[in-house]
């Protein structure tokens, strides 16, 4: 039960990372690709609005971690937990 509930916790929190990351990746490519296509104009929403909408990316990332984190928490103990029942029951043998 407990091995189920941290992976949900892990694949869910690997979304939300992975898509936090990749709104502020998108903004930054961009940015950049506006620069070098038009170098002399100003970006599109102006330089403070890119890094907004990078940071709320970066943000949102963030918010995911704690749930992979978590999970990733609760898995490695089930694994040490099956391991030492394991050796308390002589499985593993001496």
């Amino acid at each position: 039960m407990r091995s189920t509930i941290g992976l949900i916790f892990v694949v869910v929190g690997l979304g939300v990372v992975l898509y936090g990351g990749g709104m502020a990746v998108r903004e930054l490519v961009g940015f950049y690709k506006s620069t070098v296509d038009r170098p002399m104009e100003d970006v599109e929403g102006g330089t403070q609005g890119v890094s907004d909408r990078m940071l709320r990316g970066a943000m949102i990332g963030g918010v995911g971690a704690v749930p992979f984190v978590i999970g990733t928490f609760i898995l490695k103990g089930e694994a040490v937990r099956r391991i030492r029942r394991a050796m308390g029951a002589g499985k593993l043998g001496r």
